[in-house]
């Protein structure tokens, strides 16, 4: 339920489409699907065809590599938060918890940079980052309480 929160709150502060939702006025079935990690919802519409309407990610959460912050180039402490801290390695930067002190993404964004802090519907508070990984732009956004994490990356223009 937390990650649900999480994804709606990525949803609603993030201005990119993202996901998109088929509104079929009236539905035969629906079954879900698993697919490598990932639940496909699938509507039959009143003419028989099969209709994507919305995808979740149920895979286990990949490993982040962990480095310990002797190991790091540089750790700036968020200013606004001393909860995180944005790690430097070999050019690339990642996310640290200083409290449970790991790893809460790859060392792998070529920028990345606190935007706000907001209140998921759970009732945990969110951070949430802009965040550059080669071509792509987007936001991140960690619930404080668990560390889960949500990306939304811009579409290719």
């Amino acid at each position: 339920m937390k990650m649900i929160g999480l994804l709606a709150l990525a949803l609603f502060v993030a201005p990119y489409s993202v996901f998109a939702q088929n509104n079929t006025e009236r539905v035969d079935s629906t079954t879900c699907e698993p697919e490598e990690g990932w639940i496909v919802e699938v509507y039959e519409d009143e003419n028989g065809n099969e209709v994507v309407s919305d995808t979740i990610w149920l895979g286990a959460a990949p490993q982040v590599t962990q480095y310990e912050l002797k190991d790091c180039d540089k750790v700036d402490v968020c200013a606004e938060s001393s909860k995180y801290a944005i790690v430097s390695k070999n050019g690339k930067c990642g996310l640290y918890d200083m409290i449970h002190h790991v790893n809460v993404t790859e060392i792998a964004f070529d920028e990345l940079k606190l935007l706000r802090h907001s209140m998921l519907e759970s009732g945990n508070n969110a951070s949430v980052f802009f965040v550059v990984e080669g071509p792509k732009r987007g936001k991140l956004s960690v619930d404080e309480a668990t560390n889960n994490t949500v990306y939304v990356w811009t579409e290719d223009e």
